[in-house]
């Protein structure tokens, strides 16, 4: 469905019908309507110190979905690429920076609801593309210092 949905009635059709300032596509019409959502991120109001230091020096930018006049904050980090990077306040993946899960629930929907054990959950898959990116950007600085204590 998205974020910050609303729901109105259509009494002529019979019908409830959903919109996101989130998502692109029609409106979702049902004749039934199940209230059942996981709160999403709201990087604008968070009191977690590191999200707000990040966003507040520049690291880090708010994720907006949409473009134009109907473009809205996702409440979500915004992150680059299959490994998740933060974007800076420039739109610049950082090299080093990267986040999954709940603060990037606006742009990887659901992720983290459906992981557990043995089970292949997109989350997981996530967490190993950032653990294989961290541990080459690793490798890639690191410098051979000489043994001279022999």
């Amino acid at each position: 469905m998205g974020a910050r949905p609303t729901v109105t009635v259509d009494t002529a059709a019979g019908r409830f019908v959903a919109t996101s300032p989130t998502t692109d596509g029609p409106p979702a019409r049902a004749r039934a309507l199940l209230d059942a959502w996981l709160p999403g991120p709201d990087l604008a109001r968070t009191a977690d110190p590191l999200l707000r230091g990040l966003v507040a020096s520049g690291l880090a930018r708010p994720h907006t979905a949409g473009t134009g006049d109907t473009s809205a904050a996702t409440g979500s980090l915004d992150v680059a690429g299959s490994d998740l990077r933060v974007r800076s306040a420039t739109g610049q993946p950082h090299p080093h920076l990267f986040a999954f899960g709940i603060p990037v629930e606006g742009v990887q929907w659901n992720t983290a609801i459906g992981a557990r054990a043995r089970a292949n959950a997109e989350m997981f898959r996530q967490a190993d593309s950032i653990a294989r990116s961290a541990l080459k950007a690793a490798v890639d600085r690191a410098v051979v210092v000489p043994d001279t204590h022999r």
